[in-house]
């Protein structure tokens, strides 16, 4: 049995046959309207997922008991074209963002696919609200003052209203 080290380890064992059949199943729907770049053709008759792979996962910081979090899948494509006089075949390569959420009380359950997108662009990397494959938040240092007042605007509101005194004696003794 594997180890499950991190959230994507996780997914991977738990969730992925579903996340690999809603993509399957996507492109079956869909083909018609998706871009594939074929070097071959652009009219696409059929299109069947050959291999798929869960190349990382982007989890989202929430308030609350349910995670959501991004399942990038890259699929190998099997189009084809038929017309009167040829027969066209290729392999596309395609990104895909499976938005999923599931909760986390009693371990992870309840886990649900919202949405597949094929229009992802795997060379961008937004990192606002993210969480690392551990599921620690990622901030950079130009967001820890915000981070740290929605802590406080959760937990201790009273703290942005007035400082306390001894931060007052603090404040007086430098200035």
């Amino acid at each position: 049995m594997t180890k499950i080290r991190t959230f994507k380890d996780i997914v991977q064992q738990s969730f992925f046959d579903e996340i690999e059949n809603r993509v399957s199943l996507y492109v079956e729907q869909n083909f018609s309207v998706m871009d594939f770049n074929s070097n071959k053709e652009n009219s696409v008759d059929e299109a069947h997922v050959q291999e798929h792979e869960l190349y990382r996962i982007v989890a989202y910081d929430s308030i609350g008991d349910t995670l959501t979090f991004d399942a990038i899948v890259v699929a190998d494509i099997d189009i084809y074209r038929v017309t009167r006089h040829n027969d066209f075949q290729d392999t596309a390569r395609k990104w895909f963002r499976v938005s999923c959420s599931v909760d986390v009380v009693d371990g992870f359950s309840n886990f649900k696919i919202l949405n597949v997108d094929d229009e992802y662009d795997h060379n961008v990397n937004d990192h606002s609200d993210r969480l690392d494959d551990n599921l620690v938040p990622v901030i950079s240092t130009a967001d820890i003052e915000r981070y740290a007042e929605d802590i406080l605007r959760n937990v201790y509101p009273e703290a942005l209203d007035s400082p306390h005194e001894g931060q007052c004696r603090e404040i007086r003794r430098t200035a």
